[in-house]
């Protein structure tokens, strides 16, 4: 059995009926939601949301790697990820989730 998926239409979904506002308008609240964290993350800019986490950067140096075709050590690139740290307050409530 797969895992089940959350989508932001979903997300508007549980908006829209927990505040009695159109699916309409509550997709431009999800969409601004995360299109404010992803600017964020664009400039920088950590965005924490209390009792779920923190949004952040994580800057990865080069490093050396196999390259799979000819199996020669070769210098990687450096590398720039989205990180999501999980909350406490998750972490205690679903102990089998891993923290980034």
């Amino acid at each position: 059995m797969g895992r089940e998926h959350m989508t932001s239409d979903g997300l508007a979904r549980i908006v829209a009926s927990k505040n009695r506002l159109t699916l309409e308008e509550s997709r431009q609240i999800v969409d601004l939601i995360f299109e404010s964290i992803a600017s964020g993350l664009r400039g920088n800019v950590e965005t924490w949301v209390p009792r779920f986490g923190k949004f952040c950067l994580q800057h990865k140096p080069a490093r050396m790697v196999v390259n799979p075709k000819t199996c020669r050590m070769v210098m990687g690139s450096p590398k720039t990820l989205v990180r999501l740290r999980l909350s406490s307050v998750i972490m205690q409530e679903h102990g089998d989730v891993h923290r980034s």
